[in-house]
């Protein structure tokens, strides 16, 4: 079938679900976390859609001891460093009050 007849599911941007963490979190890629420890990082998971962080996160994939929870199989860890920001691009911060928040650039 031609790519132009397909139905679309969407009509917006492309979107993930991550989960900040701090660098204190005891976040291992290969590790299945417990029960307890999915269920408290899932509570703390936010959908984005920014292009380009979600591209980031996409290409870096989902860590494999994730694939194995029920809960995190589908979400992206977002490592943020002691300042809140994350460690890919630290124009992507993390506020108490605000949320996630994507910093400007800077005009040149």
């Amino acid at each position: 079938m031609h790519r132009t007849l397909t139905a679309k599911t969407r009509l917006g941007e492309d979107s993930i679900v991550v989960i900040p963490l701090l660098s204190d979190n005891e976040f291992s890629s290969e590790a299945t976390p417990d029960f307890d420890h999915s269920k408290r990082w899932f509570l703390q998971a936010v959908s984005i859609s920014r292009k380009g962080v979600v591209k980031k996160l996409q290409a870096q994939g989902v860590p494999e001891g994730w694939k194995k929870s029920p809960l995190l199989r589908n979400c992206f860890p977002l490592t943020l460093n002691a300042q809140g920001r994350w460690t890919e691009d630290a124009k992507v911060r993390l506020d108490d009050d605000l949320g996630l928040v994507y910093e400007p650039k800077e005009a040149e």
